[in-house]
């Protein structure tokens, strides 16, 4: 270790000292004074026992906890080892013997008749002190590191959790459902028979949709804007009026278009408020809020008059599922009330791959030609 870096870490050590630093020179100071029984032979004078006490905390106590303080700083930078703390055990008897005591006597007094044999007397005791010190911090570190990697092992079991969750939604998503598929196809048959290209739009837009539903072999999670891709694609696709442009407005800045959410939630939650208020406008909100992804759906005026009995009917039971699974305990689906009547979902902030160069999820060209020929 250089001199410059010890000196930054001196420096930063000394500036995270705080009260409950001084609370543990403090106990380590009451501990040293049990040392060859001096507390029993100085209680009956309150006074030799409160200057004793001061002694050790400032002497020991201090060098000591400032010592073990820097140590965790170098053993976390990884410049030293936790061999360091048998030095500061060494270290600090001596230290506090010859350094500190002689600089404390003209501040605290005492030293009258005090000889080299009682230096070192105070030096051997305070070394079992410390030791036994060290020990117990040892003892303690271990179990602090012990319980880290528990912590870290449960966070990880619940990440491999998140995504076997997130991967059955995002295969479940990709199923298609047999009944609109033919009701689609009937629909692209029966115009085939009119004029203009009204069915290859319309198996354009199938095909798009299909092609959007694939996950993927490297996608293990959904994001906002692939959501609000398929919700687009699926509402051109059903020929939903309430899903097409215009009937719905995004404010979702393109940062947020790679933010992890959980499969099938927007577009079931749309597709039944659809159903059952096709003329409501609406407008769905991205925003960033300490750490997390707030979406805020709010029923745009004029409100209907089954929206709030729409919102009201929702299951959402099934979509706080999804979201809890894909995203932890913390995932909430609230509803809102007046005056933006809808709902709320607060999910941790995630940040997956970001769109490709050229490529924005939240919008698509509603002039081109979605027929897969051309």
């Amino acid at each position: 270790m250089s001199v410059a870096m010890l000196r930054e870490h001196v420096r930063a050590t000394a500036a995270e000292w705080d009260g409950r630093h001084m609370l543990w020179a403090a106990a380590l100071g009451w501990l040293a004074m049990f040392d060859m029984g001096g507390l029993l032979i100085w209680g009956h004078d309150l006074p030799q026992v409160m200057r004793a006490w001061l002694y050790n905390a400032l002497q020991f106590g201090v060098p000591y906890v400032f010592l073990v303080r820097l140590s965790e700083r170098a053993i976390a930078a990884g410049l030293v080892t936790p061999r360091v703390f048998l030095g500061v055990t060494l270290l600090v008897p001596p230290l506090g013997t010859w350094v500190g005591g002689p600089l404390l006597h003209p501040l605290f007094g005492g030293g009258e008749g005090w000889t080299r044999i009682d230096d070192l007397d105070l030096c051997a005791s305070r070394l079992l002190t410390f030791a036994f010190a060290s020990l117990l911090y040892l003892r303690w570190r271990e179990q602090q590191a012990l319980l880290a990697e528990l912590g870290r092992a449960a966070l990880e079991r619940e990440r491999v959790q998140q995504e076997v969750q997130t991967a059955r939604l995002l295969a479940l998503q990709a199923r298609v459902d047999p009944e609109f598929l033919f009701a689609t196809l009937g629909r692209v048959r029966r115009r085939i028979k009119e004029p203009g290209p009204a069915a290859e739009h319309l198996l354009g837009h199938l095909i798009a949709l299909l092609r959007a539903l694939q996950p993927g072999a490297d996608l293990r999670a959904s994001t906002l804007g692939r959501e609000l891709q398929l919700l687009r694609a699926f509402g051109r696709a059903a020929e939903i009026e309430a899903l097409q442009a215009g009937r719905i407005d995004y404010e979702v800045a393109p940062r947020l278009d790679g933010a992890r959410l959980a499969p099938l939630v927007l577009l079931p939650l749309l597709r039944g408020l659809a159903a059952a208020v096709p003329s409501q406008r609406w407008a769905l909100a991205a925003q960033e809020r300490d750490g997390r992804l707030v979406l805020a759906l709010r029923a745009r005026v004029p409100v209907g008059a089954g929206t709030a009995a729409a919102l009201g009917a929702a299951e959402f039971g099934a979509l706080r599922e999804r979201l809890v699974v894909t995203h932890g305990a913390s995932a909430r689906l609230d509803l809102v009330g007046a005056p933006d009547l809808g709902l709320r979902i607060d999910v941790p902030l995630q940040l997956a791959a970001a769109p490709a160069a050229g490529e924005d999820p939240r919008e698509e060209d509603e002039d081109q030609d979605p027929r897969p020929d051309r």
